[in-house]
């Protein structure tokens, strides 16, 4: 067979293509998993600012380590950590660290890394020990040794979910029932708590807050047919489950009549939960040792998700702003008496008159007197401007439109509805704080 000249050509181009290693398009498909993993509304980069809300509470959180050089092992890896983390999503924290970050280093030094890709879980509990002259929680990380494979990571990782739930069989339910605190009582069809219940449970009774102020403390009890709960069922009048009460410290039972879904819960349950405080902390303890609660224990704050809150300070924004749950904050020029009056009335007799709302947070800021608070939010300088903001995540969405009622609902019916998702949403990589100060030049 004869070739033309022309054809020779074309044989040693397509030779030297083939020769030459992955296109530009190659390497940049070799990039994807990286690009989605960074991106993603489910997995968050883990930071050293953040890095304290993953050793000091309760809930539990499992860590994706790889380096941007590591090739298809990583990418492979990485892309499998995302299908796991779907399933895992509103059980367990999910982040990742990227060890060739020189940012990201320390936290890979702390937690051994010794080769990537790797996988950690950081447990519900640590060790207390003296860091710096106080008390911490510090925790060590249990490493992943099995296959790279969704179906086990997600199987491994729940099982590190501590079960905090106190089952309401009949001696636990009379025991249960007497507790002269804020509680929720949770009635299942099934015998053991679910793993969402159960993270849902060390996300809002965190154990660390008998140590440490700012926690939410809020204990959770399952009752079921399954565990011989009689009397819980027939004192509550469950027919049908699931169910969910809360009751409060002084007795008021609350039902729960949304979709059994896990951010609905955790909206209409957030503002129950009671932060810690050296009262509560020394009536649990009484109540623990005795029986008897000692000085009384503060009511849970779901008041102050009732009105529109003026916030001017640290502790203001810690009392209003849980950690939990989601907060709408306004950025406001004072001197716009008018103007805030209108916002007042609009969101006090208007919005939290609607039930759906009741759980969202409400509060403003002087956005003249807290520049550096309000330009942690990166909000515009005109005022008033107003965000939602998941203090849990660092999570932000804005609201671009108007001020008016007919947009704020439509901006909180999506914000209720489905939460933090889409485009328009924002992280912040440290948590705003009216203690820290910007930068001088």
């Amino acid at each position: 067979m004869r070739f033309s000249s022309m054809s020779l050509l074309g044989c040693l181009c397509l030779l030297v293509l083939l020769l030459s290693g992955p296109s530009r398009a190659e390497e940049e498909a070799v990039d994807d998993d990286f690009a989605v993993l960074k991106s993603s509304p489910i997995v968050s980069p883990l930071k050293a600012e953040t890095f304290a809300s993953v050793v000091s509470t309760s809930s539990i959180t499992t860590v994706f380590y790889y380096t941007s050089d590591c090739g298809k092992p990583c990418q492979d890896a990485a892309g499998v950590f995302l299908t796991a983390a779907e399933n895992l999503e509103n059980s367990v924290g999910l982040r990742s660290v990227d060890c060739s970050d020189p940012e990201q280093q320390p936290l890979c030094g702390y937690a051994e890394i010794t080769r990537v890709p790797t996988i950690q879980v950081f447990g519900s509990y640590g060790e207390i020990e003296e860091v710096e002259g106080r008390e911490a929680i510090v925790k060590k990380p249990v490493t992943y040794e099995g296959p790279i494979a969704a179906p086990s990571i997600v199987k491994w990782t729940l099982s590190h979910l501590t079960n905090i739930v106190v089952p309401l069989d009949e001696e636990g339910y009379a025991n249960y029932n007497k507790m002269p605190y804020t509680r929720v009582f949770f009635f299942s069809s099934k015998k053991s708590p679910s793993s969402k219940l159960k993270a849902m449970a060390l996300s809002l009774d965190d154990r660390s807050a008998l140590l440490f102020e700012g926690r939410s403390f809020l204990p959770f009890g399952q009752a079921s047919p399954e565990l011989g709960s009689t009397s819980a069922i027939k004192d509550f009048g469950v027919e049908s489950y699931p169910a969910m009460f809360v009751v409060t410290a002084s007795g008021e039972r609350v039902q729960y009549t949304g979709e059994y879904k896990y951010e609905d819960m955790m909206e209409f349950l957030t503002p129950h939960a009671m932060p810690m405080t050296d009262e509560l902390r020394n009536s649990i303890v009484n109540y623990a040792k005795h029986g008897q609660p000692g000085e009384a224990p503060p009511t849970a704050t779901a008041p102050v998700a009732h009105k529109l809150n003026s916030i001017g300070n640290q502790e203001e924004y810690d009392r209003v702003c849980l950690s939990l749950g989601t907060c709408i904050i306004l950025f406001v020029d004072p001197s716009d008496t008018e103007g805030l009056e209108t916002l007042r009335v609009l969101i006090e007799d208007h919005i939290l008159k609607n039930k759906k709302y009741q759980s969202l947070r409400f509060m403003y800021v002087d956005g003249v007197a807290h520049q550096d608070f309000k330009e942690a939010f990166y909000v515009a300088d005109s005022l008033p401007q107003l965000v939602a903001f998941k203090r849990s995540k660092l999570l932000l969405k804005y609201m671009r439109s108007a001020l008016d009622q007919e947009l704020l609902e439509e901006f909180l019916d999506r914000i209720v509805g489905v939460g933090f998702r889409g485009r328009q949403v924002a992280q912040l990589d440290v948590a705003p704080s009216f203690n820290s100060k910007k930068e001088e030049l």
